[in-house]
């Protein structure tokens, strides 16, 4: 069995969970060969991620009045600061496509987006 010293490593996701690897030779585990085993040496990781929502609530799920409701039905996990900037994000992609392509006002509904949106992040950080 060979060392590699400076091995490669690699992630993967499964399962909703993250697997760390590194290729170092030839591994077989239960009759099943591989070429990846899991990581030598455990360090600090940092993480960057997005968090995503999870899937938006329908009809047949939340009360009709609960769409009114800033905490409640499609937009009930985004942050309240972020739903003016999204709206604006939306009207401009209309805008984007055909066949109501309008590149005019797509940049102005995209500048009240970065506005929007950089005004919800400075709400978000005081918060």
């Amino acid at each position: 069995m060979s060392i590699n010293t400076n091995p490669e490593r690699f992630y993967f996701v499964d399962n909703d969970r993250l697997a760390l690897v590194e290729k170092n030779g030839t591994t077989t585990v239960d009759g099943a060969s591989t070429s990846y085993k899991t990581i030598s040496v455990a360090k600090p990781l940092r993480m960057n991620t997005i968090s995503k929502a999870d899937h938006f609530l329908t009809g047949s799920n939340i009360q009709e009045n609960d769409w009114g409701d800033a905490n409640a039905g499609p937009l009930g996990q985004i942050p309240v600061q972020f739903h003016e900037a999204l709206v604006w994000k939306v009207i401009a992609l209309g805008y984007k496509t055909p066949p109501g392509l309008d590149v005019s006002a797509a940049q102005y509904f995209d500048i009240e987006y970065d506005v929007g949106k950089n005004l919800a992040v400075i709400a978000q950080e005081l918060v």
